[in-house]
């Protein structure tokens, strides 16, 4: 069964925020870069489910993103 793009973007939120604080030994971080980053990764697996609407920065950004943050990600 596959994952809605809510649950996508809360995996992956959660994912960053465990790397971050794991990297900074801190969960330092603003409300509003929180807001920015969660609305970021929900229109970005949006448009990654919408291939004839998605942006290909947004595509790109997502998967350097990833790869960035795959070794803290798999911990």
């Amino acid at each position: 069964m596959s994952k809605s793009n809510k649950e996508l973007t809360i995996e992956v939120v959660n994912s960053f925020m465990q790397s971050w604080s794991i990297k900074n030994n801190t969960l330092a971080i603003q409300s509003d870069q929180l807001i920015e980053l969660i609305k970021k990764v929900n229109r970005t697996i949006c448009n990654l489910d919408i291939p004839n609407e998605c942006n290909e920065n947004d595509k790109v950004e997502f998967s350097e993103f990833v790869k960035k943050h795959k070794s803290e990600i798999n911990r």
